[in-house]
C-alpha cells in the first residue's frame, strides 16, 4: 500500500512537472514582436540620442533589434554631410554624434548661424531704434564692422570645404530644384 501511495505521488508530481514544461515550450513557442523596440530604437537614433536598450520597456530579445534600427537611425543623424546644415538651421547638437568631422562641420554652420543672427538683431535695433545713444550707435555700428567681415569669412571658409556653393555662381547653378 506504501508502494502504491508513493507510486500515486511519484506520478503525480511527474505529471505536474510535465503539464509545466508543456507550458513553458509553449510560452517559449510564442513570437515575440520586436517591431516596437526597432521603432522606439530608430527613434532614439535619429534624434541623437546615446544608445541605451531599456529591458523594463522592451523584451530582452528585442535589444538585437532595438541597436540595429538606433544604428540606422544614428546613422540618419550624424551624416557628415548634413552636419553643416543641421548646424546652419539651428538643430541641436545630437549627442550621439562624436565623429570629428561631423562636430567641425556641425560647429562651423551653427557659429555662421549665430553670426548671421547677431547682425540681423544689430541691423534691426538701428533701423528700429530713433533715439540711440551715440556710444552704443558706435558700439553696434563696430560690431556691424566686424560681423562684416567674420560672416564672408567664413562662408569662404565653408565654400572651400564644399559645404556651400561659391557665392559667385549664377542662381540656377546654385538652386538645387532646377
Amino acid at each position: 500500500m506504501r508502494n502504491q501511495r508513493h507510486a500515486l505521488k511519484t506520478a503525480t508530481v511527474l505529471s505536474g512537472l510535465a503539464t509545466a514544461a508543456i507550458v513553458l515550450l509553449a510560452g517559449c513557442a510564442t513570437e515575440i514582436d520586436c517591431d516596437v523596440a526597432g521603432e522606439a530604437g530608430f527613434a532614439s537614433g535619429q534624434a541623437g540620442e546615446i544608445l541605451t536598450f531599456d529591458a523594463a520597456r522592451h523584451h530582452p530579445e528585442c535589444q538585437i533589434a532595438y541597436e540595429e534600427q538606433w544604428q540606422r537611425g544614428h546613422d540618419l543623424a550624424c551624416d557628415v554631410n548634413a552636419a553643416f546644415e543641421r548646424g546652419l538651421n539651428g538643430a541641436a547638437h545630437p549627442e550621439a554624434c562624436t565623429d570629428q568631422s561631423f562636430l567641425e562641420r556641425f560647429q562651423l554652420g551653427q557659429t555662421l548661424a549665430s553670426l548671421r543672427a547677431e547682425r540681423a538683431r544689430y541691423e534691426a535695433e538701428l533701423r528700429e531704434a530713433e533715439l540711440i545713444d551715440p556710444t552704443d550707435r558706435r558700439r553696434i555700428e563696430g560690431r556691424l564692422r566686424v560681423l562684416a567681415r567674420e560672416i564672408p569669412e567664413l562662408e569662404t571658409l565653408a565654400q572651400i570645404r564644399g559645404l556651400m556653393p561659391p557665392a559667385d555662381l549664377p542662381p540656377e547653378l546654385t538652386d538645387p530644384q532646377q
